[in-house]
């Protein structure tokens, strides 16, 4: 429970950051950067292709979606670096296959360069011990995704937290 609360306490204290990482810099009369309408969509495709390798279980593709210096804080662990985030997912397609992904951005803020989502994605897994055994999964995010050089939108900061009950109003 104590790590839990610690958790969200960085993802609440992470947001402040990446907000003003992301809205920061000088901007337009129209209140967008010059590539910030082409950022969501580029974020969601990006996406599109995350969801084909989380269903093809495949570790060597899932290092492509990340920044070189990516970090992914869970509940359970902070990973650093596109050889961890390679290795722990090498693990989870291990022992588990994921029957189906589904992902919503609920909220997403650019100034061109940076961006930041904060969303819903989960699914259907199967544990290969356990065939025809599934289990749905749904995690809160936010990502802090950072434009390439090539122009291309990566993950660079992930946190992932268990989805709780929307409080009441």
């Amino acid at each position: 429970m104590r790590a839990l609360l610690l958790i969200r306490l960085l993802a609440l204290s992470l947001l402040p950051l990446a907000l003003a990482t992301a809205c920061a810099g000088e901007r337009l009369d129209s209140g967008e950067r010059p590539d910030s309408a082409a950022a969501r969509p580029a974020t969601e495709r990006l996406w599109a292709d995350v969801a084909g390798i989380f269903l093809r279980g495949d570790s060597e593709a899932i290092p492509t979606v990340y920044t070189e210096d990516a970090a992914l804080i869970t509940e359970q662990m902070e990973i650093r670096g596109r050889a961890a985030i390679r290795a722990n997912f090498e693990g989870v397609y291990s022992r588990i296959i994921y029957r189906s992904f589904e992902h919503t951005t609920e909220r997403f803020e650019t100034d061109g360069e940076m961006a930041i989502g904060q969303g819903v994605f989960g699914g259907t897994t199967e544990a290969k011990e356990e065939p025809g055994v599934t289990t749905s999964t749904s995690m809160r995010y936010v990502i802090v995704y950072k434009r390439q050089p090539d122009g291309r939108w990566l993950f660079h900061y992930v946190v992932t937290l268990p989805r709780l009950p929307a409080s009441a109003k």
